[in-house]
């Protein structure tokens, strides 16, 4: 079996991420190797009235829920 050192996982994070967060971290356990999760976001702020601020919040809540994320491996691999 060969033996991967680190992993790298790319989440959605408005699409069940849980249930891949999970199974990464099972990967890495049994791997002892390193996880790097990754999560994309779009650029929705275009030349719309209040597109900004909307862009602001999705940004907001993806660094709550990437910071939950980071706290939970880091608990994990502990």
């Amino acid at each position: 079996m060969s033996k991967y050192k680190n992993i790298l996982v790319a989440i959605d994070l408005y699409d069940h991420y849980e249930v891949v967060i999970d199974q990464a971290l099972f990967l890495a356990k049994h791997y002892k190797a390193k996880l790097n999760i990754v999560h994309v976001m779009p650029i929705m702020a275009t030349s719309l009235p209040y597109s900004y601020d909307f862009q602001v919040e999705i940004e907001k809540d993806a660094k709550k829920k990437l910071e939950k994320i980071k706290f939970l491996v880091e608990i994990t691999n502990s």
